[in-house]
């Protein structure tokens, strides 16, 4: 189940680092998953030229 979607505006180059960033707690800027939080989906959308990566969260 779904519990949360977090945004995060990004570039190419840049999406797949963001998204591990997110999921290893490793970038001080990004919002933290909690202890019982984990990665059910990601989506990629290019809207005019930025890329926004929505990220599922799942609640173990």
């Amino acid at each position: 189940m779904i519990k949360r979607v977090i945004k995060i505006e990004t570039t190419k180059e840049m999406v797949a680092n963001d998204i591990n960033e997110l999921i290893t707690g490793s970038d001080i800027d990004q919002v933290l998953l909690e202890e019982n939080e984990y990665v059910v989906d990601v989506q990629v959308l290019n809207v005019n030229e930025t890329i926004i990566a929505l990220v599922k969260i799942g609640e173990k």
